[in-house]
């Protein structure tokens, strides 16, 4: 189960989203860049307030059962459904495309839960969050203009076997950062 996990690791997931952003540059699709940058950025963001908002807050939100969203199951939905959403069109049918980030979400959520890592509910929060960033990156990104997959693929090859197995340790981070005494989320959730 790390194996897979470790796909999800922030580690691998931010050299990915930056490379895939500058690659759809590069290829000259500055619409599908702009939209793959929003739409990671906005799953990364949302999830890390998230993250800030339970560890802040958890006596007042405790009743809802989650501690920690899992960035992991939202990361891993947006980045590599992202990817072959947007490889995808066109090529793929899209009903069979649109399964894709749901099942990565599936895979990785069981990873999680199985490791100890979250409960059920925090991969679900997780898993909607990096859904919608997927579902709103396709009108984002508008038509796929004529360009090779392969430069793509070899770059999420190159970063996965490069960067697999290395972690970030971020949700320290984020609960060091939830601490702080200064930050008015934490107070007022406190008082």
């Amino acid at each position: 189960m790390e194996f897979l996990t470790d796909f999800a690791d922030e580690a691998v997931i931010l050299p990915l989203a930056a490379t895939i952003a500058v690659v759809l540059a590069a290829l000259g699709w500055w619409r599908g860049a702009l939209a793959w940058t929003v739409s990671v950025s906005g799953v990364l963001g949302t999830m890390g307030f998230l993250k800030v908002l339970f560890v802040a807050c958890y006596e007042p939100l405790s009743g809802l059962g989650i501690h920690s969203p899992s960035g992991h199951t939202a990361a891993a939905t947006v980045t590599y459904g992202g990817i072959l959403l947007l490889l995808g069109r066109g090529r793929v049918p899209m009903p069979l495309l649109v399964l894709v980030p749901p099942a990565i979400t599936v895979v990785i959520a069981i990873t999680r839960v199985s490791l100890g890592a979250h409960v059920p509910v925090e991969t679900v929060v997780g898993g909607v969050v990096g859904l919608l960033g997927a579902a709103v990156l396709l009108p984002l990104a508008g038509p796929r203009p004529a360009l090779r997959s392969w430069p793509v693929a070899v770059v999420v090859l190159a970063i996965m076997l490069c960067f697999h197995g290395m972690r970030l340790q971020a949700e320290q981070t984020i609960h060091n950062f939830a601490y702080l005494s200064w930050l008015p989320l934490s107070a007022m959730c406190r008082a």
